[in-house]
């Protein structure tokens, strides 16, 4: 059994390896598999992150999703109170580097919304059935759902998907509903 902080670091290192043509047909198949997938059509508000660069692109997400007249939501982490919420974001909105490196939106209490339709779910590793996933080791995203229960869909290369569980699983790690992989 693997620690966790060890299937991180390693996927991270697989990620950083895809070359920029593959990463980008893998990304597109991802893409077409969302947007067909009724959870995506049926959401009228959905929260996702605004990657990182060896992450799976988020942007394209984020763009289609506006577009389609659905309210995005980013989330912005309280590392003081290892809490998070989602805010409202438009394409003209300001993003601000978080503790972690990730771009999140300026905090608006009167934009703030917890209650989501679908939570497209960051992660490094999911398992096939039931979808078990090691995420980026904030915890921020189990604590969440675990308050603000609601569709839940992960985006995965192949080689972020493994048939059993072999890491240690805690109370609080919540299951994914539906894992999308790439399969071009």
């Amino acid at each position: 059994m693997m620690s966790k902080k060890a299937i991180r670091q390693e996927q991270i290192t697989k990620l950083k390896q895809v070359d920029a043509k593959t990463k980008l047909a893998w990304e597109q198949d991802l893409y077409q598999q969302l947007w067909e997938d009724p959870a995506f059509e049926a959401a009228e508000t959905i929260g996702l992150t605004y990657s990182g660069p060896f992450e799976i692109n988020t942007l394209p997400i984020i763009e289609k999703a506006l577009e389609l007249g659905k309210e995005v939501y980013l989330p912005r982490t309280e590392p003081a109170t290892h809490k998070m919420n989602f805010i409202r974001y438009d394409q003209h909105d300001q993003l601000e580097k978080s503790d972690f490196g990730v771009m999140e939106p300026v905090y608006a209490e009167d934009k703030i919304e917890n209650y989501l339709d679908l939570i497209i779910v960051p992660g490094l590793l999911f398992t096939t059935y039931p979808h078990w996933r090691v995420g980026f080791g904030g915890g921020y995203y189990d604590r969440f759902l675990s308050t603000y229960p609601a569709t839940t869909i992960s985006l995965a290369f192949p080689f972020m998907i493994c048939d059993e569980l072999n890491w240690e699983t805690f109370i609080y790690d919540r299951l994914i509903d539906h894992v999308i992989v790439e399969k071009a």
